[in-house]
């Protein structure tokens, strides 16, 4: 339905916002994922499914996100809009 790919939309965007906002008040863990993206992928390309077990931190820091911000309600559906 329109209203659940709404949440969902509104929950991402929270999730993005999240990341960001971790990014810009720790910027030695910014700094530290961009070493460890530019050590594995070089700065040519993307990182892409391939290069995930190369880039631990980056997978520590998405996890970390996710748990601060779920992109899926907990405790069924929320009212919430953005």
């Amino acid at each position: 339905s329109r209203g659940h790919r709404n949440s969902t939309s509104c929950q991402s965007v929270i999730a993005i916002h999240s990341f960001i906002l971790c990014m810009v008040l720790n910027p030695d863990a910014q700094r530290k994922a961009q070493a460890q993206i530019d050590s594995v992928v070089g700065k040519l390309r993307l990182p892409n499914s391939d290069d995930k077990p190369s880039l631990p931190y980056i997978e520590a820091i998405i996890r970390e996100t996710f748990r601060l911000s779920p992109v899926v309600p907990l405790g069924g559906y929320s009212v919430n809009r953005c």
